[in-house]
């Protein structure tokens, strides 16, 4: 490498005083240089703050560190924003303030990063599971096979886990900060990196992504199961679809039967929206309206969720 990008390792955290002391050693045991460290608290309510405050004063060693913590509770995509702003590198470095990184993981992704004939805006790789004690699970998180933009916009699943991924700055530069609706930013920016220089997988594990009670991805699944919480997913989704098609439109994609597509999934998320933040009556009119449009699976899951559930 001739020339060595400025990288920005970004630590976000919220409510995570049992982990983030570990979680931002790990960051500044980083062997990569020239690299700065931004660890961002979203205004947590325990000693979250506290302790990465204490490991940044502690550090003597050769990265800049810049300590931020939100006014006030911004959520994910506020917390992320935040943190980009913040930061000055080339390529950013993603880690949750309960997962810890191995010395090496910023210098592998660089080296895979410029390493390519056209730098991807998205490089992710592998990760172990551990326990909330810190011991190894057994099940591995099986990686997830690249897909084409088609692939994507016609309804692959496909997402590159924000946990063990860096993201080129242009996406930020290009398509502007995360809606704060967003509640998964890896939904996204993955997007926006298949829109332009596309994706590179590391076949190794590169994080220890941590799995207990207070994660996100737990949470979510557990957040689910009440109607209330389900329209906080529901404002998450139609997030998400409005950033795909106002980024598609940015990039200037040709194919308006995929944009067509895009604008579909929008006006699906909508109604999901208005049936699960909506009265009884006019739920059952978004039941009505799914079934006349040919989605007979929306309709079902209105009615369970939106009709039938006590949860109002």
């Amino acid at each position: 490498m001739s020339e060595r990008p400025l990288v920005s390792f970004i630590v976000i955290a919220y409510k995570q005083e049992q982990f983030v002391q570990e979680a931002v050693r790990s960051a500044l045991a980083q062997t990569y240089e020239p690299l700065e460290i931004v660890l961002s608290d979203d205004a947590s309510p325990d000693r979250t703050f506290e302790f990465m405050q204490e490991e940044a004063v502690r550090y003597k060693g050769p990265h800049r560190v810049i300590l931020n913590r939100n006014p006030n509770n911004l959520g994910l995509a506020g917390n992320v924003n935040s943190a980009v702003k913040l930061a000055s590198g080339e390529l950013l470095v993603m880690q949750g303030g309960d997962d810890m990184s191995i010395p090496t993981r910023t210098s592998r992704l660089v080296e895979r990063w410029v390493g390519e004939q056209r730098r991807p805006d998205l490089v992710y790789s592998d990760v172990t599971r551990i326990a909330a004690d810190g011991t190894v699970l057994p099940q591995q998180i099986e990686p997830v096979p690249l897909a084409t933009l088609e692939q994507v916009v016609r309804g692959t699943w496909f997402i590159a886990g924000g946990c063990a991924a860096a993201y080129s700055r242009s996406l930020f530069e290009k398509y502007g900060y995360l809606n704060p609706n967003i509640q998964y930013e890896d939904y996204v920016l993955t997007f926006r990196a298949l829109l332009g220089a596309g994706c590179a997988y590391i076949a190794e594990p590169l994080v220890h992504y941590r799995v207990h009670d207070g994660g996100i991805v737990q949470s979510t699944a557990q957040s689910k199961k009440t109607r209330s919480a389900a329209a906080r997913w529901a404002k998450h989704a139609v997030a998400e679809q409005e950033e795909r098609l106002r980024a598609w439109d940015l990039s200037e994609k040709g194919s308006p039967s995929l944009r067509w597509r895009l604008a579909r999934n929008l006006a699906s998320a909508r109604l999901d929206l208005r049936s699960s933040t909506s009265s009884r009556p006019v739920a059952l009119g978004c039941v009505a309206y799914a079934i006349w449009s040919a989605r007979p699976r929306a309709a079902w899951k209105f009615l369970r969720r939106d009709v039938l559930m006590n949860d109002h």
